[in-house]
C-alpha cells in the first residue's frame, strides 16, 4: 500500500481502517503530536459525589472515581474507596488507585469482599517512595493491616522471557481476624512507565492472557 492512498473495499470498516493508516503514515511525529494536543480533554459528566466528599482517601485528586461504577465497601465503617468496576469481554475487573498508608486496610477489605483471585500492580521504581507497599516482600514474611493478616507463600520472577525482567509473581494467604483464609496471586510490574504504557505491547497482552485463566 502506498502511504496516502487507500483502496476502497466492500467493507466500510476495512476501508476506514486503511484510510486512517495511510493518513497516519503520511504525517511526521511532530504533526501527530500537534494533532493529539488539539484533541479536547474528556471531562466525565458522571456524578462523583463520594469522590468529592472523601478527598483525603484519594491519592490523585485529578483522577475521578464516578459513583455509577464505584466499589462500595460493606460491614466495616465508611464505604468509600477510590476504585471502580470495569466490565470487559465478559469478565469483571476492579481498577483502583494504589492505597495510601491510611487506606491499606480498606484495600484488603475490597479484595476480600470481591473475592479477588488476582491482583496486578503497575508501578515505576522512581515512584517507589510515593506509595506504601501493601504486601509482604520477603519469603514467609507476614504483614498486618488493621484486622487483615497477609502471609507470603511464595515469590518468583515471571517465567515468560517477555516478562521475566519486569514482572514479579507473589502468592499470599490472606485472613481476617485469623479466619476466612483466601489465597491470592499478585503480579507486580516493576518498571511500568509512570503515566504511560510500555513500548512493547506483547508483555501486557501476555499478562492479560495469564489473568484470563483466573475467574
Amino acid at each position: 500500500m502506498t502511504p496516502g492512498k487507500a483502496k476502497k473495499s466492500s467493507s466500510g470498516h476495512e476501508y476506514l481502517s486503511t484510510l486512517f493508516t495511510a493518513n497516519t503514515l503520511n504525517k511526521t511525529i511532530d504533526q501527530l503530536k500537534d494533532e493529539f494536543a488539539e484533541v479536547p480533554r474528556y471531562v466525565s459528566k458522571e456524578k462523583m459525589e463520594a469522590f468529592l466528599k472523601n478527598g483525603p482517601k484519594n491519592r490523585s485528586p485529578d483522577v475521578p472515581c464516578v459513583d455509577k461504577s464505584r466499589v462500595i465497601l460493606k460491614h466495616y465503617g465508611p464505604n468509600y474507596i477510590h476504585a471502580n468496576y470495569v466490565y470487559l469481554y465478559g469478565s469483571t475487573f476492579i481498577c483502583a488507585q494504589l492505597p495510601t498508608s491510611e487506606t491499606v486496610a480498606d484495600h484488603w477489605l475490597m479484595i476480600m469482599q470481591a473475592d479477588c483471585e488476582c491482583i496486578v500492580t503497575l508501578s515505576d521504581p522512581s515512584e517507589s517512595g510515593k506509595f506504601t507497599p501493601y504486601w509482604p516482600t520477603r519469603e514467609n514474611r507476614i504483614k498486618k493491616f488493621g484486622d487483615f493478616t497477609i502471609r507470603l507463600s511464595g515469590m518468583e520472577n515471571h517465567q515468560s522471557p517477555t516478562l521475566k525482567d519486569s514482572v514479579t509473581w507473589f502468592g499470599y494467604d490472606v485472613s481476617l481476624d485469623g479466619k476466612n483464609i483466601q489465597s491470592i496471586i499478585h503480579y507486580q510490574w516493576t518498571d511500568w512507565p509512570a503515566g504511560g504504557v510500555p513500548r512493547d505491547f506483547a508483555g501486557p497482552l501476555e499478562l492479560l492472557k495469564d489473568l484470563s485463566h483466573t475467574r
